[in-house]
């Protein structure tokens, strides 16, 4: 019942009033994968990075099968300023589901940033083109 409505919560971007539930659901059932997911979520909507990434990486841990866990662990390490990683994160959400629009758009995205701050050289090869694919197939 918390987690039902945290998600309500969450959708009418009451983010603190839904972190606390998707947490109290989670002390509750330790392997609640559908709560991290959204807390991962809600983390990343208010600003709170770290708490993003640890979230999505229980909920990737939880079902690693699950490309929409993966999409947003990327998100939220993208955010957290770890390009590579994120990449990784998309790429493995694609693989899961080819035909995933937004891990598409996130990984041209990973690519175009880690351009800018320069994280990883080697993801510089041919940027332009793989952007552009990414981009389209999105």
């Amino acid at each position: 019942m918390m987690y039902h409505l945290g998600t309500a919560l969450f959708y009418r971007r009451m983010y603190p009033e839904a972190r606390q539930l998707f947490q109290s659901a989670i002390r509750i059932k330790h392997d609640y994968h559908e709560a991290f997911y959204y807390l991962s979520q809600t983390e990343l909507l208010s600003a709170r990075t770290d708490a993003a990434v640890k979230a999505g990486l229980k909920a990737v841990e939880l079902r690693p099968q699950f490309a929409d866990y993966r999409n947003t662990l990327g998100e939220a390490l993208l955010a957290a300023g770890s390009c590579k990683r994120a990449v990784i994160e998309f790429e493995d959400a694609i693989k899961l589901n080819i035909y995933y629009a937004d891990a598409y758009f996130n990984l041209a995205i990973a690519y175009t940033l880690n351009a800018v701050t320069k994280e990883d050289f080697n993801m510089y090869t041919d940027l332009t083109t793989k952007a552009m694919d990414l981009l389209n197939k999105a």
